[in-house]
């Protein structure tokens, strides 16, 4: 038993590692999943959307698909975000 000044003290975070995954799936299948550690912006969601878009060319050869977000946060639902996606 450990005594009271000669205790093993490890330093512990209150919360684990955050790890946030981003993917599409559809009928045709799905794209790779992409991990990422950082908080979401729209900056970074738009990067994350642009590539994924190349699994979607592969699925969808003739661009005949169009990408629909169901996210309610801000990222998702910012006026750049909703013109990238009714660009591509």
């Amino acid at each position: 038993m450990q005594k009271k000044g000669d205790r093993i003290m490890i330093p512990m975070n209150k919360r684990p590692p955050k790890l946030n995954i981003i993917g599409m799936t559809s009928a045709r299948g799905g794209t790779r999943l992409v991990t990422f550690e950082d908080n979401l912006t729209t900056r970074s969601f738009e990067r994350y959307l642009k590539t994924l878009k190349i699994d979607v060319g592969q699925l969808y050869r003739r661009q005949d698909c169009r990408i629909i977000s169901n996210g309610q946060g801000p990222k998702h639902t910012s006026k750049a975000t909703k013109n990238y996606l009714e660009r591509y």
